[in-house]
């Protein structure tokens, strides 16, 4: 089959594609594997293009430059006018320091074609909600260019050193396994980095496979009619199967792409040994290969206009803003089908057979410089504008900086652990991304006492306990973290008085239907792979523990910060976006304190339980300063006092430390005033 011939059923299968991710981004019910129609542009991709290479080299016809100039027509300018589109929506929808600063390196990386590398270096504990990167979904086609520009120089360099067409399928093949192998070993799960899902070499098989498609067709012909359709049939199950049944659980790519690169596989080499089969007539149809042919433009509306939706309804997006939308997003696809790429297509059709020459790819490398420059300025000039112009994201950037003398639970520690003045009084801060965002203030304010930091993310402050229902890794972390912690602190550290930190509200299985946006984390012991099943009685049983064995290490006060107020959206970006709109702020940003209370019931119920094994244990509790009898808020008059849904920000931890001092003072033993009665 010739290069050029076109192939209706497989812009059906682009159809089939960008359905499946749109109505995955509107965040239907179903598809709940949408995401995989990625995956299937990507063996399409990987057909079309390794088969126009190798004709051309096997014809003698391929040139480098028509190649690229090729790319740069089909792909730069509907990609462009959308990173413009967006840059201009975007003055009007983002108003966070941080957002602004997030799309400006968006847009930066995107017309460099390397947007996959940013969003995985962006994979962390603080990184902001993907929902809400407008450019997100254009690291496909970073990944994508990045295989535009290898691919070729690749085929070529290996029919170059004359090796038989064999051992080039060898070499390619063995490359390929390679990249899937590595595929599967770098899928991240929880919150690890998903090296696999964002990196080009290991997406690099799915390409492959499309490419090996061809050299399986002379193996279908041979077979009967119904046999061929029953292939077919098997890959449109394969897509099926991924496309409704996987969902975001689903570790992935890993070895589960297989599965609709193998259904994609199977229905384009069914259709290439028998067009008239049902399935390859059924994606030929008029109204499938329309939607093929304006996928792509529809791929690079739709994201950037939900992604903005849901800034402007405070992180969620509703089914009537999904709908519009998508809705808006197609009518902007055909014009730029029918505005765009058609008179291009059709300027390309006019030369026939005529060269391109270098000047188109050259062109579109420039074309780059532009949209670079724009993102450079929207992400190091705009963002402090947007600060100075508003007292509540002008709070939220502010830090307090305190030296922390000794960290420990880490395989390096501070050198100031061992030059702690021992006059000084030491003060363990113990628990999870909670305890680490206070380290500084505690600082700040505890400066008499030197602070002995032993703070791990997704890591309570309780000894011996493993928490499941993170990734692998982060859940060995917390593990090792502890008991390195514990080691420094029976040789080189001995603290005097610890405060535990942490948000108490996620550990543990708590009775009663989980709320909405709630999730738990489940406790074991050090070696076992299953959760306790009484996890209240556990939990408490562990902190209770924890506590004995501070006071066996010498740690003779301890105090408890009990759970803080967990607000609705991200505090930062509702406050603002809520000030400028002129809505009720409460109403949108803040939290009920009976709501609240609420939250904390079954956690505050094991605190208690543990204060009564432990009289002399004295719990701090944040509400009073965060709340009045009616809301608890993540804004003090123009101040931020969170950082997202349940960090506090300096302001916040400095009120809870100056309304409870006489803890503090009896925590740093300056007071030796003995509390007749503990905080509830």
């Amino acid at each position: 089959m010739n290069k050029t011939t076109y192939l209706r059923f497989v812009d059906g299968l682009r159809a089939i594609a960008v359905l499946s991710v749109v109505a995955f981004h509107m965040e239907l019910n179903s598809p709940s594997g949408g995401y995989t129609g990625v995956d299937i542009f990507f063996i399409i991709s990987g057909f079309l293009i390794i088969r126009q290479i190798v004709s051309g080299v096997e014809t003698g016809s391929f040139s480098f430059s028509d190649f690229w100039s090729r790319r740069a027509l089909r792909i730069l300018p509907p990609y462009f006018l959308v990173i413009f589109a967006s840059v201009l929506l975007s003055t009007y929808v983002l108003i966070i320091p941080a957002e602004i600063r997030q799309f400006g390196q968006e847009v930066l990386y995107s017309a460099g074609m390397v947007a996959n590398h940013l969003f995985l270096s962006q994979q962390g504990y603080f990184d902001r909600d993907s929902s809400q990167k407008i450019l997100l979904h254009l690291w496909s086609l970073a990944v994508e260019e990045q295989f535009y520009l290898v691919t070729p120089l690749l085929l070529v360099g290996l029919f170059k050193l004359r090796l038989a067409g064999k051992t080039i399928a060898m070499i390619v093949a063995a490359l390929a396994v390679a990249s899937f192998v590595g595929c599967i070993y770098w899928t991240g799960t929880g919150l690890d980095k998903n090296y696999a899902f964002y990196l080009m070499p290991l997406r690099a098989w799915e390409f492959a496979a499309g490419g090996a498609i061809p050299f399986a067709v002379p193996y279908l012909k041979r077979l009967s009619r119904p046999a061929v359709e029953a292939v077919a049939a098997l890959g449109v199950l394969l897509l099926a199967y991924a496309i409704f049944r996987f969902d975001e659980t689903t570790p992935f790519p890993s070895f589960w792409a297989a599965i609709p690169v193998c259904g994609t596989a199977m229905i384009i080499g069914a259709g290439l040994a028998r067009p008239d089969i049902l399935t390859a007539r059924a994606l030929a149809t008029t109204p499938m290969v329309w939607i093929g042919l304006i996928s792509y433009a529809w791929y690079l509306w739709h994201w950037p206009l939900m992604a903005m939706a849901r800034i402007i309804n405070y992180g969620t997006l509703s089914p009537k803003w999904a709908a519009l939308a998508a809705v808006v997003s197609f009518c902007l696809a055909v014009a730029t089908h029918l505005w765009v790429e058609k008179p291009i297509l059709a300027w390309r059709r006019k030369r026939g057979s005529l060269p391109l020459g270098w000047r188109p790819a050259i062109a579109g490398v420039g074309a780059c410089i532009l949209p670079a420059l724009l993102g450079g300025a929207y992400a190091y000039v705009m963002p402090q504008r947007a600060t100075d112009a508003n007292s509540f994201l002008a709070s939220a950037e502010e830090k307090a900086r305190a030296p922390i003398h000794c960290v420990i639970g880490r395989p390096e520690h501070f050198a100031g652990c061992a030059s702690i003045d021992p006059e000084r009084s030491r003060v363990l801060v113990m628990g999870d991304s909670h305890a680490g965002q206070a380290l500084d203030v505690l600082g700040h304010h505890l400066e008499d006492s030197a602070i002995v930091a032993l703070a791990v993310a997704n890591c309570p402050a309780i000894f011996d306990v493993r928490v499941i229902g993170f990734s692998p890794e982060s859940e060995a972390e917390c593990v090792a973290a502890k008991q390195r912690g514990l080691e420094a602190m029976m040789s080189e550290v001995r603290p005097d008085a610890a405060l535990l930190i942490s948000i108490w509200t996620i550990y543990g299985k708590w009775a009663g239907e989980p709320q909405p946006g709630e999730f738990g984390r489940f406790l074991a012991e050090v070696d076992a792979n299953r959760p306790e099943p009484q996890q209240g009685r556990f939990y408490s049983r562990k902190l209770s523990e924890t506590i004995s064995k501070l006071h066996s290490l010498g740690v003779d006060r301890v105090a408890i910060v009990a759970p803080v107020p967990e607000m609705p959206k991200p505090s930062p970006e509702c406050v603002a976006r809520a000030v400028q709109a002129h809505v009720d702020v409460d109403a949108r940003c803040s939290v009920t304190r009976e709501n609240a209370e609420k939250r904390r019931e079954a956690s505050m119920q094991v605190l208690h339980e543990v204060l009564a094994e432990h009289p002399n244990v004295r719990l701090i509790d944040p509400f009073p300063s965060l709340c009045d009898d009616t809301w608890c808020r993540p804004y003090r008059g123009s101040q931020m006092l969170y950082l997202d849904q349940n960090h506090l920000l300096h302001p916040a931890v400095s009120s809870i430390i100056e309304d409870n001092r006489d803890i503090f003072n009896w925590i740093e033993g300056k007071s030796p005033t003995v509390l007749s009665q503990k905080q509830d």
